[in-house]
């Protein structure tokens, strides 16, 4: 849904929601401020968990390791017109669609960001199960972003590290669900993409290296079986 004020537009999603007072906090450091492009607040989860995410400024470039932004902001809509909104290719349809829309923002011009330190953005959180769904398919979303954003991601951070923590991550949602011959399978290609990127196990008390050797492993222990 779009929330519109003035000088500025919002986007969130259908069943999450905004405090009574998130454009009274936000929309006057866009009104008095020309140098804040947008502005963003801390989230209050809801649902499934009851969690407040904190955020802090940090620089763009760090967008290659991880979303540090979250993906309901107040901006101007001159920022918002520099991109193509969202992107709504089957290739997002796992998730990142947030993500991806911020590397557009980020490769289209300066963003210069003010932050609310209030959780005035209350995020539905779902079941662990999506979250694993989601994150079981990183891969593939982290391969479209690369494809889309490579210049602009390769100019700030490592490609090839990029793609592969997304295979890290496919690689232990499927060894959650004991899914072991595909997440020896994806732990091997992030290895393949950037050895340092191997998975950490959950829980595991031994090194990255040592946890793909595991996986390969228990991959031919289970082919052989």
């Amino acid at each position: 849904r779009d929330d519109e004020r003035d000088e500025g537009a919002a986007a969130h999603g259908g069943d999450d929601l905004l405090a009574p007072t998130y454009f009274e906090k936000t929309l006057p450091l866009l009104l008095k401020d020309a140098d804040v492009d947008a502005v963003f607040t801390d989230t209050q989860l809801f649902g499934a968990r009851q969690v407040r995410w904190s955020y802090a400024m940090r620089d763009m470039g760090e967008l290659t390791h991880a979303q540090w932004i979250p993906h309901v902001m107040l901006m101007r809509r001159e920022v918002w017109e520099r991109t193509e909104g969202h992107y709504e290719g089957p290739e997002l349809r796992h998730g990142n669609v947030d993500w991806d829309f911020l590397l557009s923002l980020a490769e289209s011009g300066p963003l210069r960001l003010a932050h609310v330190q209030e959780p005035l953005y209350l995020y539905r959180q779902h079941s662990d199960n999506m979250s694993n769904r989601r994150s079981r398919r990183e891969h593939t979303t982290r391969e479209c972003m690369y494809r889309r954003h490579a210049a602009w991601i390769d100019a700030h951070g490592d490609g090839a590290r990029f793609v592969a923590d997304g295979y890290m991550e496919s690689a232990e949602a499927s060894w959650r669900i004991g899914e072991y011959a595909r997440s020896g399978a994806l732990a091997a290609r992030a290895v393949e993409l950037c050895p340092p990127a191997a998975p950490q196990l959950p829980g595991a008390d031994i090194s990255r290296e040592e946890a793909v050797a595991l996986l390969a492993r228990q991959t031919v222990a289970l082919a052989q079986a």
